[in-house]
This record gives structure tokens, C-alpha cells and sequence, in this order.
């Protein structure tokens, strides 16, 4: 008995160059992109710029209700930033975690988007109260770049009210631990670390940490020198008495002292309110560490994973399969994969898959930056001799899965249908893929076994086009051996340029463009290319072209040494 088969009948793109199928082939068809230069802040002041592919304009609430979807009584599903942030009126948070989507979490805002989007294309019409749809949902870090951005802003405004410039005490190298010496040594502890004797005499020649650094008040009597507030926090009853004058816990685990805050999801002073966040220049080292983390726990606890999965779910009325996947620039085909096999296993008629990134916090940069992956002029040039790295690109894509036999008695457009995959791992470095391994050509030889495709049949391939050195050598390996050298048959054109790296989105992103191509028999140029790498051996599209497409394939390789291939045809 043949498997099911798992087609594509909803695209949801959100792109830099366009929002839904429509504005993005537009976009890719006339060779635009959209690049800007991005001013990242901190505290209201500019920390960098740095191009970006940014989604202009973007507000959850202009993509409305979520056509398609019904309830028994025959209600629509509306949602905005706003009525997002607040918990159901209807649920009790009897587990004391906040059931709200946070209004500004962009992360969830465009994996919900996208999925509307998707939703709408495919006109798909089902029961939010009944049914077997499973999600599938990728990010390389959702949350991550956004909470680290509020916590460096806590600690500056910290270190401001505190009148000491953090700078003088941050060595050469952006080493920014003030008390670490060459070498990576740790300080020692005052007062005797595993048995060892105090360092009364001071570390290296210093004055001991008992009589304050660098010649301030030691921490035990007060924060800069203040009295320590034994008598509790902004006139409260002290921390040891209880927290907001309940009776302090008698328990605690295996001897351990008694907590002195009150669990995740009991309410908070101040910050929650809209009243004061700063903490009283008073406090010592222990309630400056409980008001931090007061201030940013549930930041913490609301980037896990599985709450996108919970939040994009209880939109959209979604009860079957849930899976999150992280395997960096290849999660989107991992993702897809796993979506298909949900239907093929007979478990679930209609799948959805949704990646995103919202990389406008500087720290993401930084990092490519400094691995000089990053091209600070903002032009991506894959496959080419003077290419020079990438530009991160912001937005996401979404796609409905269905079996065929569903999808057909629906009446719906079908895009392409999912014939396999193809999926390697390195096990090796993290930035530098295992060039002597060859894993990523033995990822694309599993693709055509499993759709049982030869390589002859392949029209035109998307490769991952990272547009740095050593990764489009990489690729262009794996493809000349392949297809032989300087092939006339399949095309390649990479998609990176018109939308930027959208990092663990990036394939379902290009994907969008690819099986838009399947549809209009044509293919994009790829933008940039002005003196392709000879060396490589690959004939790059450099000029769009019209041309009849039967079946297509995306590639994608990821840091950690990620490797996948999804190959797709048209269906007659």
C-alpha cells in the first residue's frame, strides 16, 4: 500500500519586499530587494547600525480575523497586539504562569502572521474546537535577542544611577569581566573556597575584598557605601520576615534556606504595575540579584519554545501533533519533514509549518560580524568572486500541508507536492562545515533516493547561497559532483539577496519564491552577481528567464553542520 501523498496549498510569506504571495512575486519578478540601514537603540541612545532586510510597517492587527476558521456557533477569530497580551478571561492560571502573549514579542507576532497568511491562501475552512491539524514551528532563538537586549538595558540604567561609567573597568579584547586577569583567571573567594585560607592580604598586592574594592565601602555594609536596608525594600518588611509581610517558609529542600520570593506567576512589585522599576540605591548584592531577577524572570520563562508552540495553537484552534525545531539555517526543512510524516503516518490530514526571525537587536550582528560573515555594505553577492558575507533578513514564512486526496476534494490550489527530503549531520565544528566529510552531497543522493527523482529530472535547484566564501565553495562541490561541472541542466539561482538571511526561516522563505517559480515557469536572477566565481564551476541564472519547471529543489546547510534537501514537483 503506497503512503499518502503530502502536498502544499498554502504560502504565507513575510518579507522584507512583501507581504503574502502576491506582493513577494511581484517583488522578486520585477529583481527588487530591501535593504535599509538599521539603527539599533539602547536606552533611546544609537548603539549600531547595520543593513538589514526589514519588514516595513508591521502591525498584527491589520491582518484581522483568521479567515477559514470557524466555531460551532459560527463566530470569527480576531485578534490584535492588545487583546494578545491579555490572559483568557475564561482560564484560570491555576498553575501561576501567565497565559497572555506578550504585545511585543515580534518572534510570535510573525509566526502567528505568517500563519494567518498561509491559512487565508489555502482557504482552508476547519473546526477550532475539533481537530487534528499539527503545527510545526522553527526559530533559531525565539525571544533570545529580545530579552538579552532588556537586560542590557536594565544593567546600563543600573550602572547610570549608580554615576560610574562601566568603561574603565572593561579590558582590551571587549573582555567585559572587570576582575578577570590574562589568561582567564577567576578571582579568588574571600572567604576560603573549598577549605583553602582566606586571601587576607588582597589578591595580587590589592587590598583585601574585605575592605571593599578599589577602595569602596565593602558590599556587606550597604550598596555604595549606603547602610544595608535591613529594614526592607522601599519600606517594606525585610526579605526575612517574608515577602510583603507574609510569614517567611519554614521548608526548603535537603536543609537548603527557605525561598525568600514568592513563585513564578504571583504578582510583582512595582515593575508590573507601570510604577517605578529602578531598585532603591540601597540594597545589597542578594535583593539587587532578587530584583533582577523579579524584573526579568517571566521574559525568561516566556522564550521557551514550547510556549510559541501553545501561543500559535490557542490562536489558530489547532489540538493535533506540536513540534518545535531548532537546527539553525536547515530547520525549515527539518520542519517540513517532520510536518509530512505527521500525514503520511495516516495521524493527521492537515499540517502547518511556520519559521521566523526578527533579527533587529544588535547581539545577532555582532556575532556574524565578528566570524566576518557580515557585508557591511549591505550587498549579498552568492556565487561571486568579491562575495563577502550575508545581511540578515527579518520576517517569516508559513505553509499548509495537506494529503492529497483532502486537498483534491476541497477544490484547493495546489502549489507543489512534497516528494522527500534529505538529511545529514556533520558532527564536527560549528561554523565550518566538515568539507572532507561530504555529508551535505550525501544529504541530496538521500533526497533523490527517497523522492526517487534522478538527477536528470531536476529543473532547477536553490541552494542555501550564504554568499560567504568558503560556504558557496561548499555548495558548488556538492553540486558539481552532482551534475557534473558547468552544467546546462538544472538552473541554480540562489534567493538570499531579495530577502536577506532569515537564519532558522531562511528555507521556508526562499521556498515561498521557489514554488512560485514552479507555478509561473520562472526563474529569478540572481541579484548581485557581476563576476561570478569561475572557479566554482556553476552556471548561476544572472538574468530572469522563462522557462517550462517540472520539479525544483532547495538546499540548505546550517552552523553545526546541518544539512538538508527537499525536492518538490509540480502536480499535473
Amino acid at each position: 500500500m503506497s503512503r499518502p501523498r503530502v502536498v502544499i496549498t498554502g504560502i504565507g510569506p513575510l518579507t522584507a519586499i512583501g507581504t503574502g504571495k502576491e506582493a513577494l512575486w511581484r517583488a522578486v519578478a520585477a529583481g527588487r530587494s530591501n535593504v535599509t540601514l538599521h539603527r539599533a537603540e539602547v536606552n533611546g541612545e544609537q548603539w549600531v547600525t547595520f543593513p538589514l532586510a526589514k519588514v516595513p510597517h508591521f502591525d498584527i492587527a491589520d491582518f484581522g480575523g483568521l479567515a477559514g476558521t470557524r466555531r460551532p456557533d459560527g463566530s470569527s477569530v480576531n485578534f490584535s497586539s492588545a487583546n494578545l497580551s491579555q490572559p483568557q478571561p475564561t482560564q484560570a492560571n491555576s498553575d501561576g504562569i501567565r497565559d497572555g502573549v506578550a504585545g511585543d514579542d515580534v518572534d510570535l507576532l510573525y509566526l502567528i502572521a505568517t500563519v494567518k497568511l498561509a491559512l487565508a491562501d489555502s482557504r482552508l475552512s476547519y473546526d477550532t474546537d475539533d481537530n487534528d491539524i499539527a503545527l510545526v514551528l522553527t526559530h533559531e532563538a525565539p525571544g533570545v535577542d529580545r530579552h538579552v537586549h532588556e537586560v542590557y538595558q536594565t544593567v546600563l540604567q543600573l550602572a547610570q544611577r549608580a554615576g560610574r561609567d562601566a568603561r574603565p573597568y572593561m579590558r582590551a579584547g571587549r573582555d567585559a569581566r572587570p576582575y578577570m586577569r590574562a589568561g582567564r583567571d577567576a578571582p579568588p573567594r574571600p572567604a576560603g573556597w573549598q577549605g583553602r585560607p582566606p586571601l587576607r592580604a588582597g589578591w595580587q598586592g590589592r587590598p583585601p575584598l574585605r575592605a571593599g574594592w578599589q577602595g569602596h565601602p565593602p558590599l556587606h555594609a550597604g550598596w555604595q557605601g549606603h547602610p544595608p536596608l535591613r529594614a526592607g525594600w522601599q519600606g517594606r518588611p525585610p526579605l526575612r520576615a517574608g515577602w510583603q509581610g507574609r510569614p517567611a517558609p519554614t521548608g526548603g529542600l535537603a536543609g537548603a534556606p527557605a525561598p525568600t520570593g514568592g513563585l513564578v506567576g504571583t504578582p510583582r512589585p512595582d515593575h508590573r504595575a507601570g510604577g517605578d522599576a529602578r531598585p532603591d540605591d540601597s540594597l545589597t548584592t542578594r535583593q539587587l540579584a532578587d530584583w533582577l531577577y523579579e524584573r526579568h524572570c517571566e521574559g525568561v520563562y516566556n522564550m521557551q519554545s514550547f510556549m510559541y508552540l501553545h501561543h500559535v495553537s490557542k490562536v489558530f484552534g489547532l489540538h493535533g501533533f506540536a513540534l518545535f525545531i531548532n537546527n539553525a539555517c536547515a530547520s525549515g526543512l527539518y520542519a517540513l519533514e517532520a510536518a509530512a510524516q505527521q500525514i503520511q503516518s495516516g495521524r493527521s490530514q492537515v499540517a502547518l509549518v511556520a519559521g521566523a526571525a526578527h533579527p533587529v537587536f544588535p547581539t545577532t550582528f555582532f556575532w556574524f560580524r565578528d566570524l566576518e560573515m557580515y557585508a557591511a555594505d549591505g550587498v549579498m553577492q552568492p556565487f561571486d568572486q568579491y562575495r563577502h558575507g550575508f545581511i540578515l533578513g527579518d520576517g517569516g514564512c508559513a505553509f499548509v500541508l495537506e494529503e492529497w486526496e483532502h486537498a483534491r476534494r476541497r477544490g484547493a490550489t495546489i502549489y507543489a507536492e512534497y516528494l522527500g527530503g534529505g538529511f545529514t549531520q556533520d558532527a564536527w565544528k560549528v561554523t565550518v562545515p566538515h568539507v572532507a566529510g561530504d555529508f551535505y552531497t550525501k544529504a541530496f543522493e538521500q533526497a533523490l533516493r527517497v523522492s526517487g527523482v534522478a538527477p536528470t529530472e531536476i529543473d532547477l535547484v536553490n541552494p542555501h547561497g550564504v554568499a560567504t566564501p568558503l560556504g558557496d565553495r561548499y555548495e558548488a562541490r556538492t553540486l558539481t559532483r552532482l551534475f557534473g561541472e558547468f552544467p546546462l541542466r538544472p538552473l541554480f539561482s540562489a534567493f538570499k539577496p531579495y530577502v536577506g538571511h532569515n537564519l532558522g526561516g531562511c528555507a521556508l522563505m526562499e521556498l515561498a519564491i521557489l514554488l512560485l517559480a514552479l507555478q509561473n515557469d520562472f526563474v529569478p536572477a540572481t541579484l548581485n552577481l557581476t563576476a561570478p566565481d569561475e572557479t566554482l564551476k556553476l552556471r548561476l541564472v544572472d538574468e530572469p528567464v522563462a522557462t517550462p519547471l517540472r520539479t525544483v529543489a532547495k538546499m540548505a546547510c546550517g552552523f553545526s553542520g546541518y544539512n538538508a534537501v527537499g525536492i518538490f514537483r509540480k502536480v499535473d
